[in-house]
């Protein structure tokens, strides 16, 4: 989880790519018949309340991730799991509703359009 939340960081800071491919990154594509995709280059986007949220997922036979990224409130929330259900069992991918599961909607409502004091540790 710490190496996931350095990556967003880096990419919070532009590195590793060239600012346009950032915003490709995070820019819904276009299909050949012209519909907007869900999807940018990796990353699915969906906004609710206004915010554009980043998020992917991964899950595999013991094991799931869980990362959603609130660029313009400089949030990011990263879950691993010993088990395929972090994310399997809500179906996460097949469009952009990240909301979908119980534990991305939590960190949405609690700390990106709630005003929820953000948790503190060390």
């Amino acid at each position: 989880a710490e190496d996931m939340a350095a990556f967003s960081l880096a990419i919070d800071q532009g590195l590793f790519l060239d600012p346009a491919t950032w915003e490709a990154v995070f820019t819904p594509a276009v299909s050949n018949g012209g519909q907007t995709l869900p999807y940018g280059l990796g990353w699915f986007i969906h906004y609710h309340e206004g915010i554009k949220l980043v998020w992917h997922y991964g899950h595999w036979t013991t094991n799931s991730s869980l990362i959603v990224r609130a660029p313009e409130k400089g949030l990011t929330f990263v879950v691993l799991a010993n088990t395929p259900e972090l994310s399997a069992r809500y179906g996460l991918g097949g469009d952009s509703d990240v909301l979908r599961s119980d534990v991305a909607r939590l960190f949405v409502e609690s700390f990106v359009t709630g005003d929820e004091p953000l948790p503190v540790g060390g």
